[in-house]
């Protein structure tokens, strides 16, 4: 008998290919290139879920003193609006207990809406899927089943981490200091449960639909070029969502009693109308909410099922039938801005070289695309905030308010920032030996294209399409004061970006976990607010006189120069570009030899 042979003398029966396809996919759904090698921060299954389950496991320990004072007589930890502490405890916890709800709802629906939408290429198999598989004697029916079901595992671990523990704990949280049957707690566990699983499902199936729509109408070249534009736009309305989320939270229960036709339209709302209708609550207002979260939910699970096996068969073919016809064309207009950049401001080799690998990587990697995109998101969710709450205010014509006036600073501040993150995520790690055999010790002219990219990429874009708002909201020479200020400090925030930047962009591994998250967060914080809000009423000052300006751009002069020379002098003093980001060593020595 062979050492490996089976005990009972029989051949062990070999693997089923569904089994092994269905593995294979969900695998890749899960992929992480960018780590560096060696470290143990590569993000599996296990650290993903632990993240996810974080909020369902601390946001509800936090509400519970809030609903244990709701219970009493007289509550004192919760402030309730006008003549509602006269109601009794039971209906102010189910008022309170509705609104949470809706921050549960809201929070499943942009987490896994975000899942999706980043997962958007691996929705479907992609080319290398089917080089590989194709010669393999399998059906298509079976890659297209093992595809789905792995999908459909994929969205359902993330649900079920996102939303089991809360499901319980929330629920039996609300029902304290109450007399109630076993049956109300089950039916409230099972309506929240319900509730957060369907808007879950809901946004999920919502991205797969969209996207087998749009196989369906468009070409196969025009649909690679939409999707990025159409995964950025969906990450920036997911993230608006998600900070518009508390004021809607708010107006849930006046929408309630008025049945705002509003309410129709906001999908958050119709998930916490269906927990209600399970737990039997007899509102009918609620009740029509969760009847057209119910039909919605129908709706949008059978259009992506048709949609994706529709699509299927078409997007195979036609991304094998255009797998040699998707170079891409040069315009006559890029042309010539090219050659202009390349005679007036990119004038070094390395200059030029540094200038369109940051611009072409940033313009064709989907991974960076994603990230950049997360940021300009928050971005404009709070200058969403900020508009909404200026302009409900103030009539025409509207002043020079400090809201108004720190739009262009945190859209500059959020997506400088996130070119800075994403200068570090690698774009093809395998091919970073041509930068570090081509390396020399002119790294300044390197880097000097860098900062020119986030110029060219952000800060002038930027400022160029707010200068015509602010002079219909203005005038013409305010709006330039306030884009002259508005470009200072972001040439400001780049050289701070870039003072301890060693590295050529996109070319050296990430290491997640090495910094201070703590720490981090509270630095990036207390930046963002004064750089957006402080500077913002410095500049409602500086706005008042264009000698003030004037002072303020010769004060900030010196400031760059010595930020610029501070920059290049630590780059002559390292010792080369980084391209392994290593862990500190767990002993550290002074390196006195050198």
């Amino acid at each position: 008998m062979f050492p490996f042979s089976h005990p009972s003398g029989s051949t062990p029966t070999a693997p089923r290919p569904f089994g092994l396809l269905v593995r294979h996919f969900f695998d890749r759904l899960f992929d992480n290139e960018i780590v560096s090698r060696g470290s143990d921060a590569s993000l599996g299954l296990a650290q993903i879920l632990a993240v996810l389950a974080l909020p369902g496991i601390f946001i509800p320990l936090f509400l519970y003193p809030k609903y244990s004072d709701l219970a009493s007589r007289y509550p004192l930890y919760f402030r309730f609006p006008k003549g509602l502490w006269l109601l009794p405890p039971a209906v102010r916890q189910e008022t309170a207990a509705a609104a949470d709800r809706f921050f549960f709802v809201s929070l499943a629906m942009v987490v896994v809406g975000l899942v999706t939408v980043l997962k958007w290429e691996t929705l479907f198999p992609d080319r290398r899927d089917f080089a590989v598989l194709g010669v393999l004697p399998l059906r298509h029916g079976t890659i297209f089943k093992a595809k789905l079901v792995s999908l459909l595992l994929f969205l359902g671990v993330f649900i079920l981490a996102l939303n089991g523990v809360p499901a319980l704990s929330f629920s039996v949280f609300t029902l304290v200091g109450r007399k109630v049957s076993f049956s109300y707690a089950a039916l409230s566990v099972l309506g929240h449960a319900t509730g957060v699983c369907a808007a879950s499902v809901f946004i999920s199936f919502l991205f797969v639909a969209l996207e087998g729509v749009l196989i369906n109408i468009l070409s196969y070249r025009m649909f690679l070029r939409l999707s990025p534009y159409i995964q950025v736009l969906s990450i920036v309305a997911l993230f608006m969502a998600f900070f518009l989320a508390p004021r809607l939270e708010d107006s849930l229960d006046s929408f309630r009693k008025t049945n705002n036709p509003l309410a129709r339209w906001l999908p958050a709302y119709w998930f916490v109308g269906l927990c209600e209708l399970v737990r039997g609550n007899r509102d009918p207002v609620l009740r029509a909410w969760g009847w057209r979260g119910v039909e919605a939910l129908g709706l949008v699970v059978a259009l992506s099922l048709v949609t994706y096996a529709i699509s299927y068969t078409r997007h195979v073919r036609r991304m094998l039938e255009a797998a040699d016809n998707l170079a891409v064309e040069r315009s006559r207009p890029l042309a010539i801005l090219t050659r202009l950049l390349g005679r007036w401001v990119l004038r070094h080799p390395l200059e030029q070289a540094s200038f369109y690998f940051v611009a072409q990587t940033v313009m064709r990697s989907n991974r960076q695309r994603l990230f950049l995109a997360g940021y300009v998101g928050v971005g404009f969710a709070l200058v969403f905030q900020g508009l909404v709450t200026t302009f409900t205010r103030f009539r025409q014509p509207v002043p020079a308010t400090d809201a108004l006036l720190s739009i262009p600073l945190i859209l500059s501040f959020f997506t400088l920032s996130g070119m800075r993150f994403i200068f570090s995520i690698p774009s093809e790690l395998r091919a970073n030996w041509v930068f570090q055999m081509t390396e020399n010790r002119n790294r300044q002219a390197c880097l000097a294209g860098v900062r020119k990219s986030m110029f060219a990429l952000v800060i002038v874009p930027l400022f160029a399409a707010l200068l015509p708002f602010y002079i219909l909201l203005w005038n013409v020479e305010r709006a330039l004061l306030q884009t002259v200020f508005g470009v200072t400090m972001s040439w400001i925030l780049v050289e701070v970006l870039l003072l301890n930047f060693h590295k050529i962009p996109f070319t050296c591994t990430f290491l997640p976990g090495k910094a201070n998250i703590t720490m981090f967060g509270v630095l990036y914080f207390l930046a963002f607010t004064t750089y957006a809000y402080t500077m913002a009423a410095l500049e409602s000052f500086l706005l008042a006189s264009p000698i003030r300006m004037a002072i303020f751009v010769a004060v900030a002069a010196p400031v760059l120069w010595r930020l610029i020379a501070f920059r290049n002098q630590l780059l002559d003093e390292g010792t080369g570009f980084v391209f392994e980001d290593k862990r500190e060593p767990a002993v550290q020595t002074l390196d006195l030899s050198s």
